[in-house]
């Protein structure tokens, strides 16, 4: 009966545009939702589920595809400020969650018993942590949900100009009132930073300015002794200590500063953020996904021609750490990185009927039922390590945890089903790489090589079906639950027996939302000739409405923020500065060849062109020098003719008449014959007197001149 109705829905009920109300929790066995309206003040109030479920059958509510409040929040450019009173707010909310869980939470009379502790702990109002949790409620469950609107208000981190009067308070004990800071200044207090303090020696921050000042504020000159010595330029016009320590506070990068000054592995050792535990339990499906990645043990051709070699695929895999069920797969070019883990953990989150139909594969929901959001995910260095994995927990409220060096209790899980992939597609699989691959006198299995990455994910995509749905788990220890209900060894039974007894609360979000959290960022420019990244071109609805291309043409080119999807580059998403909107940008015509490719294999293309170039620049360089050859020896056989002969005067008054002759030659050695009628016999050609013609003034003119008769008209 609720099994499309999840938590964190948006349910709209009534016709009012603000009657929305989103589902905190649900039970089917006791047939209660707890919900509350994401506009006005109120609190959670419940519902019975099964009348909800006949209001949306009988379409009188309806889902909200779209998320309300829902923010792209990238980490590194909030704010401080904003970033401490977020964390304030959530620590606040999951000290009370402490107290009390759900359902109980969301009763009034329940609720209010362990308030008050709340208070005390946190040393805040009454008013502030009920506004706190209602705003955590209502605005998606997630940490980024408390963040301020900083981003609705304006003049927001734009730069203030400089006018002739000093800013901030008057010094007290200086007769000088000190400068403005303009963005001269900044850019060498950055500079002083970077070289200064952000290196192993460790200076202090004053010494670190001191040294700027040395560097930029004073000039050598010669003292009364007749030495060198260093002056400061003008000593009312030098930035202050405390304006230097208030830009350095302002522009602070903790993670570079510390992995400057100290190394990077005690920024990880010491100053991290600790997330997750990999010990915690899992007690049910979606509760921990693993990721990690493999390199597969056959080479690939490539999409554009069946002669290029691209060398092996790399697959990663997420699972489901409880009934190990393969959540999500991408097969791409692209080594241990974010950007291909991102592939894996965006099609761990969405629908896979639609996923499969791309590879011709008909598959029903039921085979692979996995669209939802895990509690948690733990992976690799090489694949989740990063400020990217920020969008994971901000946006989306996963977990996220890397495992360290020789840590290796969880990976078997992951390893042993890259065996069993490779054990299915190597024996079958033209190009795949045998034990003696490197013996001397061994057969180089790369030439066998047929399969491109298309062709390869598909074969992928069947191994793990029968995996999810066929492989029986020999190893597997059921719980006493699953003896009890005689649940089969089979991830897809583990997971659905999972959901029904243990776990159950899976967690959704719209799927652009999801998409766009996992996408890496970039800047794309803005041309006459439409918006360009990585030398693929892209036009929009609203670029072409507001004329942006024309305006790029006539004021120059400027950059945009992008997202985009490294396996397939046929569209990427404009991103709005606040982070509030975004738009798809769809590949110009010109561009059709990139179609449905991945970023590797555009970037092979252009490589392998460039190649090409090379090589038939080279063979034109001989070919031109061969033309030229044949051009000197042309003109010398010309000259040869020429020899003893000179022109003069006469010869340039009687270039009509000579043109006009050579014109009737021309014409006779040029003109077509057709037919079979042409005065020939037995192979020569009969040649009669002229006087057997009529002469034409043509004829008569060329006579004139050959026997050197001078035409005073010409």
């Amino acid at each position: 009966m609720c099994c499309s109705l999840m938590v964190n829905s948006l349910i709209k009920i009534g016709q009012g545009e603000k009657e929305i109300e989103r589902v905190l929790w649900i039970s089917k066995d006791i047939d209660v939702a707890f919900m509350i309206n994401i506009f006005d003040n109120s609190w959670p109030h419940e519902a019975k589920l099964s009348e909800l479920i006949v209001l949306i059958n009988e379409k009188k509510a309806q889902y909200i595809a779209n998320e309300v409040h829902y923010r792209l929040v990238i980490e590194s450019e909030l704010s401080e400020k904003d970033r401490n009173k977020r964390d304030k707010a959530f620590n606040a909310v999951m000290e009370f969650y402490k107290y009390i869980g759900e359902p109980d939470i969301f009763i009034t009379h329940e609720r209010n018993k362990f308030i008050n502790k709340v208070i005390k702990e946190c040393g805040i109002s009454r008013r502030t942590i009920e506004d706190y949790i209602k705003r955590y409620w209502k605005r998606g469950m997630n940490p980024n949900s408390l963040l301020p609107d900083t981003h609705r208000c304006g003049g927001k981190n734009k730069s203030k100009l400089s006018g002739d009067v000093k800013r901030g308070r008057p010094r007290l004990n200086d007769i000088n009132s000190g400068i403005n800071i303009d963005e001269n200044i900044k850019k060498i207090f950055k500079t002083s930073i970077n070289k200064f303090y952000n290196n192993q020696k460790k200076n202090s921050l004053v010494t670190a300015y001191h040294l700027m000042l040395k560097e930029y504020f004073t000039e050598k000159v010669i003292n009364e002794k007749g030495k060198k010595e260093l002056v400061l330029n003008n000593k009312d016009s030098i930035p202050s200590l405390n304006q230097f320590r208030y830009w350095f506070n302002k522009e602070r990068d903790i993670k570079k500063e510390v992995s400057s000054r100290y190394g990077a592995r005690i920024f990880y050792q010491k100053h991290r953020a600790v997330l997750h535990s990999v010990n915690d339990l899992v007690i049910g499906p979606g509760m921990e996904y693993q990721i990690d990645a493999t390199v597969g043990d056959v080479y690939l051709v490539s999409r554009f021609s069946k002669e290029w070699l691209i060398g092996r695929p790399v697959i990663y895999v997420v699972i489901d750490t409880y009934s190990r069920l393969v959540t999500g797969v991408n097969v791409t070019l692209e080594g241990p990185s974010w950007v291909g883990a991102m592939g894996a953990l965006a099609n761990a989150m969405t629908n896979k009927v639609q996923f499969c139909k791309e590879y011709d594969i008909e598959i029903n929901h039921s085979e692979w039922p996995i669209e939802y959001i895990p509690f948690s995910v733990i992976g690799d260095r090489g694949e989740i390590a990063g400020f990217n994995a920020d969008h994971l927990v901000n946006n989306l409220n996963i977990k996220v945890s890397n495992t360290p060096p020789y840590f290796p209790q969880w990976k078997p899980i992951v390893e042993q089903q890259f065996r069993l992939i490779n054990l299915q597609v190597r024996p079958l699989s033209p190009g795949a790489i045998n034990p003696d691959f490197r013996l001397r006198g061994a057969k180089d299995y790369r030439y066998d090589s047929v399969l491109n990455i298309k062709q390869f994910t598909k074969i992928v995509i069947l191994s793990i079906m029968y995996h999810n749905n066929h492989n029986v788990l020999k190893g597997y220890r059921r719980e006493k639950g699953m003896i009890e209900d005689e649940i089969e060894p089979i991830p897809i039974n583990i997971w659905n027996w999972g959901i029904k007894n243990k776990s159950g609360m899976l967690r959704s979000a719209p799927e652009e939302l999801i998409k766009l959290s996992l996408m890496p960022r970039d800047t794309a420019k803005v041309t006459e000739n439409g918006i360009r990244f990585r030398g693929i071109f892209y036009s929009s609805i609203t670029a072409i409405k507001d004329r942006i291309f024309e305006i790029a043409r006539s004021k120059g080119n400027f950059k945009i923020d992008i997202a985009y999807d490294p396996r397939n580059l046929n569209d990427i998403y404009w991103i709005d500065k606040t982070g509030t909107k975004y738009e798809k940008c769809f590949l110009l015509k010109k561009d059709y060849r990139y179609l449905d490719k991945t970023i590797e294999e555009i970037e092979y293309l252009r490589q392998k062109e460039l190649l090409m170039v090379k090589n038939i620049e080279r063979d034109e360089v001989e070919k031109r020098i061969n033309l030229m050859d044949e051009i000197e020896k042309v003109v010398k056989e010309a000259t040869e003719e020429a020899k003893g002969i000179k022109l003069n005067s006469s010869n340039v008054k009687g270039i009509r008449v000579n043109r006009q002759a050579e014109k009737i030659i021309n014409g006779n050695e040029e003109a077509f014959v057709i037919g079979e009628d042409e005065i020939i016999n037995s192979g020569k050609i009969i040649e009669y007197p002229i006087s057997d013609f009529e002469e034409d003034d043509d004829m008569l003119l060329l006579r004139k001149k050959q026997k050197g008769e001078k035409n005073n008209e010409y």
